[in-house]
């Protein structure tokens, strides 16, 4: 079980930092290290599909977000991996979103257009991170492993686009 410390514990960094510090705002929260896609440069790219982490279940999942809201988190990145493939994941957005979280959606956006009027039920996010490696179909395939998902990518920043949701093209560099 994870554990959030207590927001009296970031008052002890006090003494060692020698100001006062704020418990964090945002957290990214890695909810599985399962994924549809093989990326060149991901150390998850091997598990594509099957996660080696414990992932934590829906109940254990809403434990952890009412501490993140008793510290006073502001914002919650969900990721993975890749989020989408849990098959809870529009009830964790729906949960996050009943917490009052600002809600970021990480994701490489090739199973999003195909559930957008889902995303979309449960709330939606803030906005959403999509992996957009080239902007070209062939480059992008051939950097995530996946025949076709550039289309899949393309198709999902469109719908979000129209929904009016905020869309943040991300990239990774590697040699």
């Amino acid at each position: 079980m994870i554990k959030i410390p207590d927001i009296s514990e970031y008052s002890k960094l006090r003494n060692i930092l020698g100001v006062d510090v704020l418990p964090p705002q945002e957290v990214t929260w890695e909810l599985t290290d399962a994924c549809n896609l093989k990326c060149e440069f991901c150390s998850v790219a091997a598990n594509t599909t099957n996660s080696q982490m414990k992932e934590l279940t829906y109940s254990e999942i809403k434990n952890v977000m009412n501490s993140m809201k008793n510290i006073g988190i502001k914002s919650i990145a969900l990721s993975g991996g890749e989020p989408l493939v849990r098959d809870d994941i529009w009830d964790i957005i729906a949960l996050g979103n009943e917490f009052g979280f600002d809600i970021t959606l990480m994701t490489n956006g090739t199973l999003l257009s195909k559930n957008i009027n889902r995303f979309l039920q449960c709330g939606g996010a803030h906005s959403v991170q999509i992996s957009l490696h080239a902007p070209n179909p062939k480059y992008h395939d051939q950097i995530v492993g996946v025949h076709g998902s550039w289309k899949k990518v393309i198709e999902a920043i469109t719908s979000l686009v129209e929904a009016k949701i905020p869309v943040i093209l991300y990239t990774v560099l590697y040699s």
